[in-house]
């Protein structure tokens, strides 16, 4: 018997900007994303002022995150209007003292529980995800998560043997009404790295399977956070008898919160798609912060 949360999400909506070099704004300077690339990147070439990566230089932080937003609210299942809008973002926050509640009236969403979480760089949408697990069903009936990185110049997030920090925004719907076709969320786990990559995603899967009382060997796909290639080489062996599911737009960048869901919108947009079944979303936050996530695709509760 599985031990469900009770909260279902929709593939999420994605804006990802477009490419713009390296120096081509003036709050990005081409040294900068020449140590970016050097530093991250498994290719050797010489970069000059040719990098590109998706920047959004002309829209704000709360910008890119409306974007992402404003098409789930055409699709109100079952007449629901959202009742929570947390806001992830893996930038700081500039530009108001509410930058939350300044993305809610962006939405034209004016009658919900605006909630803020930053400061991990990657695993806010689990601690989301976790917030919701404890919020009463007739307060949370519809709630919305919006993931967002604004990168700022210059940044401090830096990784050793990690991947280029891009722009991007998503948002998922989330609810505790079934609902056919999308993702059933079972687990959450969540850990901090204090040794080696390897023990400690080990340890958080040992700990969402001994949540929903399921065994690895029924996992059926595995989708990771793509921060650097020792979590990934650990993701992937964790599970090795799950299907490694990577994206096919920008394998080689990092998006932050973003990430994982840039991957599910990618790979899940198709509704043909034969990936039924228990999956695994891994999140790495800064700092060491890690979570796994583990849902049911195309379970309609």
């Amino acid at each position: 018997m599985v031990s469900s949360l009770n909260t279902w999400m929709n593939v999420p909506s994605l804006v990802i900007p477009e490419e713009r070099k390296a120096s081509q704004n003036a709050n990005e300077t081409s040294l900068t994303y020449e140590r970016l690339f050097h530093a991250f990147s498994r290719s050797l070439q010489e970069v000059k002022d040719d990098l590109v990566i998706p920047r959004a230089c002309k829209l704000s932080r709360e910008g890119l995150a409306a974007a992402a937003i404003k098409p789930l609210l055409h699709d109100r299942f079952e007449g629901a209007s959202p009742d929570i809008l947390i806001d992830c973002c893996s930038s700081a926050a500039i530009g108001g003292p509410a930058p939350t509640y300044k993305l809610a009236a962006s939405c034209g969403i004016t009658k919900l529980l605006p909630f803020a979480l930053d400061g991990q760089a990657g695993a806010e949408v689990a601690h989301a995800l976790l917030f919701l697990q404890y919020t009463p069903s007739e307060i949370g009936r519809r709630a919305i998560i919006s993931a967002v990185q604004r990168v700022e110049s210059p940044d401090s997030r830096l990784r050793k043997k990690g991947f280029p920090l891009a722009d991007a925004a998503a948002a998922v719907d989330c609810s505790s009404i079934p609902f056919a076709g999308r993702f059933r969320v079972l687990g959450i786990a969540l850990g901090q790295l204090t040794g080696d990559w390897r023990g400690a995603v080990d340890s958080l899967l040992i700990d969402v399977l001994r949540k929903t009382k399921i065994d690895a060997q029924d996992i059926c796909w595995s989708v990771a956070h793509r921060c650097c290639e020792p979590f990934l080489w650990a993701a992937q062996n964790a599970l090795p008898q799950a299907k490694w599911m990577v994206r096919d737009l920008y394998p080689e960048l990092d998006f932050g919160c973003v990430d994982t869901l840039v991957s599910l919108n990618r790979l899940f947009s198709d509704p043909a798609r034969d990936s039924a079944g228990f999956g695994i979303l891994w999140f790495v936050g800064r700092f060491g912060s890690i979570a796994s996530v583990l849902v049911e695709h195309g379970s309609d509760g």
